[in-house]
């Protein structure tokens, strides 16, 4: 293929990486990112650096599943951690093509994430490793740009469900938050994020947490069926010293 197409002619459809992108029966796609997260807390800081594959599946008109699984490596002090990252997989229904006759998407959905890998690190859920067995449901609601300098936009809610490790109990995050893609033109998109989580106690003893997260993108066609992701952001947390991440990831998108 041609790497860095000129304009395409005409608008044909939303681009790959546009959030209400849903596969068609038997299509599938493959994400390749490569992630970056630099987390300062109380003076200390945490780096990761990640190779993540996410691998998505069109199982039937509006339904889709995925996999995905991680390669990370994280320094924190003078300690050191190399691994697989634990499994997530996923499915996905469009639910509504015109809800309530305003021409509005709604995608719902369901993850589950096991416990596979021990991590040396006690299974604490700060290493690659979680060591916690996760599920949770969401939603997502919007319009999808029907042509360039148009906005795909949406709101989503999700609750997740953390299972108990080595180093703490269970608990219950919500997260709020809302997304937009905006088509410079037929090869241009920019995208932007933010995200509120409000996160149950990991510990006894511990405090609940309120984060949040916003990040900004730059997303580009190189070839039909073929697109580059960027992404740069931070998020803030309210416990454990008023921690502080940033995070950066470039990848590509593949429609097969």
């Amino acid at each position: 293929f041609v790497l860095f197409t000129a304009a395409f002619p005409v608008w044909a459809q939303p681009a790959v990486t546009d959030p209400f992108f849903m596969l068609n029966p038997s299509a599938m796609l493959l994400d390749s990112e490569l992630g970056y997260m630099n987390n300062y807390e109380g003076g200390d800081g945490t780096k990761m650096w990640r190779i993540k594959e996410t691998f998505r599946y069109g199982l039937a008109d509006r339904w889709e599943a995925y996999a995905s699984l991680g390669l990370a490596n994280l320094k924190m002090d003078n300690y050191k951690e190399s691994g697989l990252t634990d499994p997530d997989f996923g499915i996905r229904y469009r639910a509504s093509e015109n809800l309530a006759g305003k021409d509005l998407l709604l995608d719902l959905g369901a993850h589950f994430s096991p416990a596979i890998f021990d991590s040396p690190w006690d299974n604490s859920p700060d290493g690659v490793a979680k060591g916690s067995t996760d599920f949770g449901v969401g939603g997502l609601i919007g319009r999808q740009a029907s042509s360039v300098k148009e906005w795909t936009w949406g709101g989503f809610a999700a609750i997740n469900f953390v299972g108990s490790t080595d180093q703490g109990k269970s608990a219950t995050d919500f997260y709020l938050g809302g997304l937009g893609k905006y088509y410079v033109d037929t090869i241009n998109s920019l995208d932007v994020e933010a995200r509120l989580g409000l996160l149950g106690k990991r510990a006894d003893g511990g405090d609940s947490d309120t984060s949040f997260r916003i990040s900004g993108g730059y997303s580009r066609v190189l070839a039909e069926d073929v697109d580059l992701m960027s992404k740069l952001g931070f998020a803030t947390h309210s416990a454990d010293g008023a921690k502080t991440e940033v995070f950066l990831s470039v990848g590509l998108r593949w429609l097969m």
